[in-house]
């Protein structure tokens, strides 16, 4: 990480609120990459990214090395992630309720149509196994190198390497027995959708 970068880390571990919310605006979008590539089905993606930002509020200062930042990030989001799957349920009708009452209408149909083809595109992406899964994620939405996405896996670059050659085959594969082509075009564009496109790199 660069000097700056390990700077703010080391403010946020001291306390400074400003560098802890420049911390979580700058490493939010891989995250929800993360939480994507694990989180159960009946999971809301908002809801457990906002849990993750209440336990790195509660544990930033428990972090001894700036320099492992990432994996401590990943680590706090994984354990998230599980305690979502050990859920019986998470009640979301609620708050969509709520949701679309307080839009236009044409702006809620537009909007549950955008999730719509995300949630299915994401559904060819959940027949891959978990550990390509995940990197192929971390490149396609947010476009971490490949060092980058060793450094939060904590493997070798090659492997890296490895796991996203054999995903994009697996996920070619897959999209090729699609006769959406809508759905192909949206598995290469996860960008345009908001939800992804929070924070730096």
């Amino acid at each position: 990480m660069r000097e700056e970068s390990l700077a703010v880390v080391g403010r946020a571990i001291d306390g400074d609120r400003k560098a802890l919310e420049h911390l979580w605006r700058q490493h939010r979008g891989w995250l929800a990459a993360v939480v994507m590539a694990h989180m159960p089905n009946e999971a809301d993606l908002e809801d457990l990214m906002q849990e993750i930002a209440v336990a790195v509020v509660k544990s930033i200062h428990k972090l001894r090395d700036t320099q492992a930042v990432r994996p401590w990030l990943r680590s706090i989001a994984l354990n998230t992630v599980k305690t979502a799957g050990r859920r019986a349920t998470i009640d979301r009708r609620n708050r969509l309720k709520i949701t679309q009452d307080t839009k236009p209408a044409e702006f809620v149909n537009d909007e549950q149509d955008a999730k719509q083809k995300v949630l299915e595109t994401l559904e060819l992406l959940r027949d891959l196994p978990e550990h390509y899964r995940e990197p192929l994620l971390l490149k396609a939405v947010r476009g971490l190198s490949q060092q980058h996405i060793a450094q939060v896996l904590g493997v070798p670059v090659k492997t890296v390497e490895t796991r996203l050659r054999r995903a994009r085959k697996m996920l070619t594969e897959q999209l090729a027995d699609s006769a959406d082509d809508d759905l192909v075009t949206d598995a290469f564009n996860f960008t345009q959708y908001e939800s992804f496109n929070r924070g730096d790199q």
